[in-house]
């Protein structure tokens, strides 16, 4: 390889992250590699490439043959005289990036597969705590992956916390090589998410009497249950649009899935209500006021009530004490 292709390809290493553009489809094939393995790879575009090269980020890895069919450009790669540890395939268009695929080659003398035993924590709603256990070889660690093919070493715990559902994997590595098991122990695992809390409640202003509180229309597979005054209740008798508040308070709303998992919180709603009076009893004396422009007339006293208004054929009397 002469140093002007040389410095072309060490530039798209480098910078393979920065330059790479949208693609129609990924680059397909596979990403963990036994040292000594010769792998194929595709790409698929919706048009045709002027100018198509492949080559791979370390650049120690043989292209041992490349070919076209229609938009389809393939690529076979030889991983003999590599050094174990993590690589890419990288496709261009002359010195410009389209795509590119993370890779791992792995030793040809490799760790024993993991042999523990999973656990599943048993909590209906919210995330899963899974915990692997088993005796680790000396000098191996094992390893959690969300893709078996695509190693890493984020987690080497006994315990993973799951939190969608899925298939979640253990692998092993030893600890002074870059060389991870031939195989693996997986396990399939159920996350019923906590729903969001409902969004805010609408107070009507009518400024007497009960309020009506409003929801908002509820989403996919989740209700929205009023709870009275009880925030973190578990009432699921009352999903209706409206709620009537007849007595001042706090109200809650609290949303509950399909899978029976209650928001952690609920929105809420402060209420005033203020209770029309009942009407006055018959006034007392009524009949010497009739007759007496002097005379006293009283009512008995109306629970609730702050003030009274006295009214005579003329409208309201002024002069009158309440």
């Amino acid at each position: 390889m002469n140093n002007t292709l040389k410095s072309i390809v060490l530039t798209v290493s480098i910078l393979a992250s920065s330059l790479l553009l949208s693609a129609q489809t990924i680059i397909n094939g596979p990403t963990l590699i036994t040292k000594g393995q010769t792998t194929s790879y595709s790409y698929t575009t919706s048009s045709s490439i002027s100018n198509p090269r492949w080559v791979t980020a370390k650049q120690s890895a043989t292209i041992v043959s490349t070919s076209q069919s229609g938009t389809t450009y393939s690529v076979s790669i030889e991983w003999q005289d590599v050094i174990a540890g993590s690589d890419q395939v990288i496709f261009l268009n002359g010195s410009t990036v389209v795509s590119q695929l993370d890779v791992y080659v792995n030793c040809i003398s490799t760790p024993a597969n993991p042999n523990g035993t999973f656990a599943v924590s048993t909590n209906l709603c919210g995330n899963k705590t899974i915990t692997y256990t088993g005796t680790r070889p000396t000098g191996v660690t094992w390893y959690w992956l969300t893709s078996p093919d695509k190693v890493n070493t984020l987690n080497g715990t006994d315990t993973y916390t799951a939190t969608t559902s899925g298939t979640y994997y253990v692998r092993a590595k030893k600890t002074s090589e870059n060389c991870w098991s031939a195989g693996y122990s997986q396990v399939s695992v159920t996350v019923n998410k906590i729903p969001a809390t409902p969004p805010a409640i609408t107070i009507s202003t009518n400024t007497c009497d009960a309020k009506t509180l409003t929801r908002a229309a509820v989403i996919q597979d989740v209700s929205w249950f009023w709870q009275g005054t009880n925030s973190q209740g578990t009432l699921t008798d009352n999903a209706a649009v409206t709620f009537q508040a007849t007595t001042s308070g706090i109200y809650y709303l609290r949303a509950r899935s399909s899978e029976g998992c209650w928001s952690t919180n609920s929105s809420s709603a402060n209420v005033t209500v203020v209770t029309t009076p009942a009407a006055p009893t018959t006034a007392t004396n009524a009949t010497a006021f009739k007759n007496s422009a002097a005379a006293v007339v009283s009512v008995g006293a109306v629970a609730g009530a702050t003030g009274y208004k006295w009214y005579g054929p003329s409208g309201i009397i002024t002069s009158a004490t309440s």
